[in-house]
């Protein structure tokens, strides 16, 4: 018989050793399998470097709603030269009602004129400042122009009650919003029907500017005074950077109905 070198080694105690390590391995593996533990990513900043729970997380169903969620109403004041989102907005919601509104994402002349007409069309004071309020209106769909005559086809509508012109398109359709002074007390504008029978382009000596004349003396035009209330001599006055476009929208024969609404 061959005697084992003298190598210090004990095969009964590595036979024992190993048969240990499988129980363990397969004790680990079976763990391993068991449901509710997860180990944790590598990397983890937990404690213990691996994450345990007691079991799926579980839910109750999906969340439910009660309605539409209400639009955000922006809680600010704007005023001329102010820029950004909310302006952006203004512009939008005062566009998509016809309102006549200027330099995008800038609150302008323009566009403060626009929230001037809108302000009279939802008699609301009649101002140039766009608050919370006047971003509530626009939110509910307040503000839009009720066409009179939707028949007439392609038309001007001056509403004296609100002190807004209407241009009015073939389709009997609101094409443009803007702010307008009608006749003070003592010389108010008629009421009626007309028919525009003449323009004259340019400055007149009485400081009419762009001017279509539809009822005797009376004309739309442009004017470097036009407050938000009735103060011209019987004409429908319009602020001179909105004249030049509104004298070439209309032509000789254009109908001009001015009315009040009760």
């Amino acid at each position: 018989m061959f005697a084992c070198p003298a190598s210090g080694y004990d095969f009964g105690a590595m036979r024992l050793r190993g048969a240990l390590i499988g129980v363990m391995v397969a004790s680990a593996a079976a763990l391993l399998m068991s449901p509710g533990v997860v180990l944790a990513a590598a990397g983890s900043t937990g404690p213990t470097g691996a994450t345990s729970t007691t079991g799926p997380t579980s839910t109750t169903g999906p969340t439910s709603t009660t309605g539409p969620t209400a639009p955000v109403v922006p809680k600010v004041t704007l005023h001329l030269g102010e820029r950004g989102a909310d302006v952006l907005l203004l512009q939008k919601e005062l566009r998509a009602l016809h309102y006549i509104v200027g330099r995008r994402g800038v609150y302008d002349a323009a566009t403060a004129r626009a929230v001037q007409a809108f302000r009279k069309m939802t008699d609301m004071r009649r101002s140039q400042v766009a608050n919370a309020s006047v971003f509530k209106k626009l939110a509910a769909g307040d503000g839009a122009f009720k066409v009179r005559f939707p028949r007439q086809g392609r038309h001007v509508e001056g509403d004296l009650t609100h002190q807004v012109l209407a241009l009015i398109g073939a389709n009997g359709k609101v094409q443009r919003l803007y702010p307008m002074s009608s006749g003070r007390p003592g010389l108010q504008t008629q009421t009626g029907t007309f028919r525009v029978y003449m323009q004259e382009l340019g400055t007149n000596n009485d400081g009419m500017v762009n001017s279509s004349f539809f009822n005797g003396g009376d004309a739309i035009h442009g004017y470097h005074f036009v407050p938000p209330y009735p103060w011209s001599h019987g004409c429908l006055r319009v602020p001179i950077p909105d004249s030049l476009s509104i004298h070439n929208w209309l032509h000789i024969g254009t109908i001009v109905d001015v009315y009040y609404r009760h």
